[in-house]
């Protein structure tokens, strides 16, 4: 769609009060900030087939992380002594 195709919102006085103050915070114009979730919505849609509703924004720095811990703080017992020295060098004094 080119960028001049005009399309018609209805909102509750309300959420345009809310819009054009966030759009205020920001320093976005409406028509950018509009246009930019609609995009976003698409790509989605495409990507995954659907979405659910309502949507939400989240921050970055509120996503949960995937990566993994660096050390784990869990004991390592062995079933066997066996299993204990083949895995845990021993030094063995002269």
């Amino acid at each position: 769609m080119p960028k001049d195709t005009r399309i018609t919102v209805r909102l509750s006085h309300q959420l345009a009060a809310s819009l054009e103050a966030t759009c205020k915070i920001t320093g976005l114009d409406i028509s950018t900030v509009c246009r930019a979730c609609l995009e976003a919505y698409v790509e989605h849609v495409k990507a995954h087939g659907e979405i659910r509703l309502p949507l939400a924004i989240a921050a970055k720095r509120d996503l949960v992380k995937t990566t993994m811990p660096k050390a784990a703080s869990v004991s390592v017992r062995y079933s066997t002594p066996r299993a204990r020295s083949r895995l845990s060098p021993t030094v063995k004094e002269e």
